[in-house]
């Protein structure tokens, strides 16, 4: 299913181009408290499904979520502006891995931006979620 090589081929590709501020991953540790803003990087596995009628051929779906922190009481133009950042990283974009990575191309979506500025633990968060997919073949 390509999981874990999917999963690092976004990873590498995001840091790759991200540039602006922290970036928290998945199951690493990382504490925020130095930081006025940071984001963190997920990614979320949904539904496969076969292709075609042809056997063996498969697509994998699924969701990068970009979430955005920032402090409480500096208005939303910084979250903002870091959110579509990110949504020009990964809007319509082929991932390719880089070598030795052998992994299938991920074709990135549109993505959705979800805004909230109630604060939580001392942070306003908005997430981007961007779709995405992958085809496979398996014999």
């Amino acid at each position: 299913m390509f999981y874990d090589v999917c999963q690092q081929s976004l990873e590498e590709f995001f840091k790759a181009e991200w540039s602006l501020t922290e970036i928290a991953w998945d199951n690493v540790s990382f504490n925020p408290e130095p930081y006025t803003e940071f984001v963190r990087f997920s990614v979320l596995f949904g539904d496969g499904m076969q292709r075609s009628v042809v056997k063996g051929c498969y697509r994998q779906f699924g969701l990068v979520m970009v979430s955005v922190f920032t402090k409480p009481a500096n208005g939303s133009s910084r979250s903002l502006e870091l959110a579509s950042s990110a949504a020009e990283i990964l809007t319509s974009t082929i991932v390719t891995p880089t070598p030795p990575l052998v992994a299938p191309k991920v074709q990135l979506k549109t993505p959705d931006l979800y805004v909230s500025n109630k604060e939580d633990r001392g942070w306003i968060m908005h997430q981007l979620s961007c779709p995405f997919y992958y085809d496979f073949t398996k014999e």
